[in-house]
């Protein structure tokens, strides 16, 4: 998984991993399973 210095997530930022964000822009496989946690 590739950790882009970006701005956090706004929730979930504390267990979300670090691009969270893009996830919710670009759904990568791994990045799903962030975003169901995130939300």
């Amino acid at each position: 998984m590739k950790t882009t210095p970006i701005a956090p997530a706004k929730k979930g930022e504390n267990f979300a991993t670090p691009h969270s964000t893009i996830a919710t822009k670009i759904p990568h496989s791994g990045s799903l399973k962030n975003i169901s946690i995130v939300l």
